[in-house]
């Protein structure tokens, strides 16, 4: 960048040069990167819940003088109790919603979230199983009534 520029009467200038302030590209504050989180939680319901859980645990940890640590370990449990209940379909679709932005935001860790993923692939095995077995009429309880012979039919 320090080679001179011609222009176009055939003098030459020399490059302006940048204050560092201009060189450097501008850095994200912590609240602005904790904003751009909290913008994608709102976009699900479920998450963002999760979410708000987490801020306030440790927001009431760190005021209560817990160390980041300890802080964390509080969040982390807000979080994971504000989590839906594996049952129905939307619950474990949200639940799975919750444990993945958990596993990227860092507030779980990957062995973690592989062990309540498998807990709700258990849960939508189960509603799924459970919305096959659904008779259109109640099972009747007993023996099943006596065929009648085809020859009585006519």
């Amino acid at each position: 960048m320090a080679e001179t520029q011609e222009l176009a009467t055939g003098e030459t200038t020399e490059p302006e040069e940048l204050t560092p302030e201009e060189t450097e590209e501008p850095q994200e504050s912590s609240t602005e990167k904790e904003e751009e989180d909290d913008d994608r939680a709102a976009e699900h319901p479920a998450v963002l819940r999760c979410a708000r859980a987490w801020g306030v645990a440790f927001d009431k940890a760190t005021d209560e003088g817990a160390d980041e640590d300890d802080a964390d370990e509080e969040a982390k449990s807000a979080y994971l109790r504000s989590m839906p209940p594996l049952a129905g379909f939307e619950n474990v679709r949200d639940y799975i919603a919750c444990i993945s932005y958990a596993q990227l935001t860092e507030v779980i860790l990957s062995f973690e979230a592989e062990s309540l993923l498998a807990t709700a692939k258990v849960a939508l095995a189960a509603v799924r199983q459970d919305g096959r077995h659904q008779p259109s009429e109640p099972k009747r309880l007993g023996r099943p009534p006596k065929a009648v012979p085809a020859e009585e039919i006519k």
